[in-house]
C-alpha cells in the first residue's frame, strides 16, 4: 500500500505545472486591485522551469488585459522567487553488474550500494502588478513607463501554445 501511494505521488508530480488556475501543483491567480490594476501570480512545481513560469505569468497578464478590452498593459512591478527544498529518501541505491566470459577471462558480479542522497527541488514563482492601457493612452506615458508597455497581441502570438 505504501509503495502504491508513492507511485501515485510520483505520477502526479512527474509533470510540469500545466497552464491554468492555481491548484495543488501550481498555476495562476490574480487579484483585481481596481478596475485597471491587477496583481498576477504564477507558481510552478518542481518540474517547471523559471522561464516557463515567467512566460505563463506574462501570458496571464495579457489574457486579463484582452478580456477587459485593453490591447496593452504597463508592467508596474515584477518579482520572481525560487523556493528550494530538499527531499530525503530512506532507500539506498543499489547497482548490480553481472559479468560474462570473454577470451577465457571471467568477469564476475559486483554490487555497489550507495547511501540515500538528498534531492534538491526548486520551485519558481513570479508576481506582476499591471496597469491596463488603451492605445490612445500610449502617447501620454513618460519614456521610462513606455519601455515597460507590453502589446498583448504580440506577446500571446510569441508565447502562447499553437
Amino acid at each position: 500500500m505504501r509503495s502504491l501511494l508513492g507511485l501515485v505521488a510520483l505520477a502526479i508530480m512527474g509533470c510540469a505545472t500545466a497552464y491554468g488556475p492555481q491548484s495543488f501543483s501550481g498555476g495562476y491567480s490574480e487579484v483585481q486591485l481596481n478596475n485597471r490594476v491587477y496583481e498576477v501570480t504564477f507558481s510552478g512545481n518542481g518540474f517547471t522551469s523559471a522561464k516557463t513560469v515567467q512566460n505563463n505569468l506574462l501570458r496571464r497578464c495579457a489574457e486579463l488585459a484582452q478580456r477587459g478590452g485593453f490591447p496593452y498593459f504597463l508592467l508596474i512591478d515584477r518579482d520572481s522567487a525560487e523556493n528550494i527544498s530538499t527531499i530525503h529518501t530512506n532507500q539506498p541505491t543499489t547497482t548490480t553488474t553481472t559479468g560474462t566470459v570473454s577470451g577465457g577471462t571471467y568477469y564476475g558480479t559486483s554490487r555497489t550500494t550507495a547511501a540515500p542522497a538528498p534531492i534538491r527541488v526548486s520551485k519558481y514563482s513570479g508576481t506582476a502588478v499591471i496597469f491596463l492601457l488603451m492605445a490612445s493612452e500610449l502617447d501620454d506615458l513618460e519614456p521610462a513607463q513606455a519601455a515597460s508597455v507590453v502589446d498583448t497581441g504580440l506577446l500571446l502570438r510569441q508565447i502562447a501554445p499553437r
